[in-house]
Parts: structure tokens; C-alpha cells; sequence
């Protein structure tokens, strides 16, 4: 039942990214995509604190019914205020001609050169979602109701970078902000890491670059993922997917390489996070 939701929510990102191409101008769609991204982001990182809040209230059923009381609303809005953004379309679903379209945009490098730099960045937070909680309870003895503290403190910094560089965009290219939230978030994981390498500060020594590299994924990933999709108005849907494709898989391999780790120290998140920022 959980694969069968999470079909459904994969399904639905990539409809919302392509719609955002159809409906939206390119320069326009960089903001509309900043403001997206910021919701489907931003989520896990104040999940774990409500879901906490919502384990003191009720059982963990109920987080199943306010998802179903969530999808019925969000259906019934699209139903009444979202128009077909795509419509007439002729294309089919051979497989042949599918995977040539995909290798078509995956070619393209436009396309992957602005998703690999917005995967790798991301790559970081599943490095930090993976490695902080054994960081934080099992090394330094932060309760476990302390902790959605951390998470809500990311979110609010995720929320602010979002929202600050979605303002912006009217006024001043994406690939700015792209490129310089991208330099600052290398210097902070190279910063974090030499924090928990020498231990100076303990916790909160390596805590603030971590801090700076998980809010500065809103500006790379927003920005990012709206100029990749600006030559894909044919196929946005494709371009969609694949960027979703290519972005949840270097999540996975993130995630994969951090549960790796015989984790003694904070160090192997912080290096993982600093190998990504400057990749």
C-alpha cells in the first residue's frame, strides 16, 4: 500500500514540474519553480517534528487520514482551478520512442548541466536526513524531543533562502544565484568538515555550515531545476521525470553511502557533505 501511494506521489511532482513549463515563461517559471520546489523540499525536513507532535495526540494511523483528507483537497483544487496546460497532445507510449526521448534530453547539456550540480548539492541534505540523528542523539546526547529541533531550524532556514531568492528572481538572473549559492555551499562543507575533524566546538563547531549547506539547497534546487527546464517545452513532462529520476537516485546513493559508514565520529557526514558541495 505504501509503494502504491508513493507511485501516486512521484507521479504527481512531475506533473506539477511540467505543468509550471506549460503554463509559466521561461523567466517567469525560475520564480514559480522556486516557490514549488520550496513545498516539496522542505517537507521532510518538518515531517519528523509534526509527526512527533502528531504521536502525542493520536496513533500513527492518523498521519494515513490526514494524507487521505490532504489528497482529496488537493484534488478537488485542481479539479476547480487548474486547466489542461497540455492539451492535443499526440505523443504515444512506445517504449522505443520513449527511451529515445529520454537519451534526447539526458544528451542535451543544458539539461545536465545545471541537474548533476542541483543532484549533487541535494545529495548533501540526504547525507545530513541519513547521518545526523546518530550524530546528534547517539554522540552527543540531544533527546529525542530536542532533535525535530535541528530539523525545524533547517526548515525555517530552507523556507527563508526559498522564498528570499523566488523575490529576486524578478529582477535578476537565475544562474547568479545558482552559481554563487553552489560556491558558498562548498566552502561551507570544506568549513563543517574541518569543524568535526578537529572537534573544536563539538556539536555546535560544525552544526552552523551544516545549517548554511541544507538552506542553500533552496536557492540551488530551485534555480536550477527551473533553468534545466526551459529548452523542454515539447517535453516537459520527460525532462520532469528524468530531473526526478536523476536527483532521488543521487539522494538514494547518498543515503546508501552514509549508512555505509561505521560512524564514530561526525566526520564521515561532514565529509560526505563537503564532497558533494564541491563535486
Amino acid at each position: 500500500a505504501r509503494l502504491f501511494q508513493a507511485l501516486g506521489g512521484c507521479a504527481s511532482t512531475v506533473l506539477a514540474r511540467a505543468c509550471v513549463r506549460d503554463i509559466f515563461p521561461p523567466g517567469e517559471a525560475a520564480r514559480i519553480f522556486a516557490q514549488m520546489l520550496l513545498i516539496l523540499s522542505v517537507s521532510p525536513l518538518f515531517a519528523p517534528l509534526v509527526g512527533g507532535w502528531l504521536l502525542l495526540v493520536a496513533d500513527w494511523r492518523a498521519g494515513f487520514w490526514i494524507q487521505a483528507a490532504s489528497c482529496l483537497a488537493t484534488l478537488a483544487l485542481v479539479m476547480w482551478r487548474l486547466p489542461e496546460s497540455h492539451p492535443g497532445s499526440q505523443r504515444t507510449l512506445n517504449p522505443v520512442q520513449v527511451t529515445r526521448d529520454y537519451w534526447q534530453i539526458l544528451r542535451n547539456r543544458h539539461f545536465y548541466g545545471y541537474i548533476l550540480p542541483v543532484t549533487l548539492s541535494s545529495a548533501g541534505l540526504y547525507v545530513w536526513l541519513t547521518g545526523f540523528s546518530h550524530v546528534a542523539i547517539d554522540m552527543f546526547a540531544i533527546s529525542p524531543q530536542d532533535f525535530g529541533y535541528f530539523f525545524l531550524a533547517n526548515g525555517v532556514g530552507f523556507v527563508i533562502t526559498s522564498q528570499g531568492v523566488a523575490r529576486l528572481l524578478k529582477h535578476r538572473p537565475a544562474r547568479l544565484f545558482f552559481t554563487g549559492a553552489i560556491v558558498i555551499q562548498s566552502i561551507a562543507g570544506v568549513l563543517g568538515l574541518a569543524m568535526a575533524f578537529s572537534g573544536w566546538g563539538g556539536l555546535w563547531g560544525f552544526v552552523p555550515f551544516t545549517f548554511l549547506y541544507c538552506c542553500l539547497i533552496g536557492v540551488v534546487n530551485s534555480t536550477g531545476g527551473g533553468l534545466a527546464m526551459t529548452e523542454f517545452g515539447h517535453s516537459a513532462g520527460m525532462a520532469s521525470a528524468l530531473m526526478g529520476q536523476v536527483m532521488y537516485g543521487g539522494g538514494f546513493l547518498a543515503s546508501l553511502a552514509m549508512g555505509a559508514q561505521p560512524a564514530a565520529t561526525p566526520v564521515p557526514m561532514t565529509f560526505l557533505m563537503c564532497v558533494c558541495g564541491l563535486g
